[in-house]
């Protein structure tokens, strides 16, 4: 399952991303890197660049906190 908070929503209508483009970033990313506090930067290469997805796991869920969209990719970071 997966949760979007309000920050990731409205970054998501800032950006012009739908919730199937995010939830395929989290279940199929090219790259899974470590962030601050226990989260999680899920990667997906997209037209607009690099989608960005970050977020926390509860038991099964994917707590969504912000998405956005990079021109680098994670090995350039």
């Amino acid at each position: 399952m997966i949760r979007l908070t309000r920050h990731a929503r409205n970054r998501m209508r800032l950006w012009q991303l739908t919730e199937t483009e995010v939830t395929e970033a989290l279940r199929h990313p090219e790259q899974v890197t470590p962030s601050s506090h226990g989260q999680r930067h899920a990667w997906k290469q997209t037209a607009q660049g690099w989608l960005r997805v970050t977020y926390a796991e509860e038991d099964e869920t994917f707590i969504v906190i912000t998405v956005t969209v990079r021109r680098r990719g994670p090995e350039e970071v």
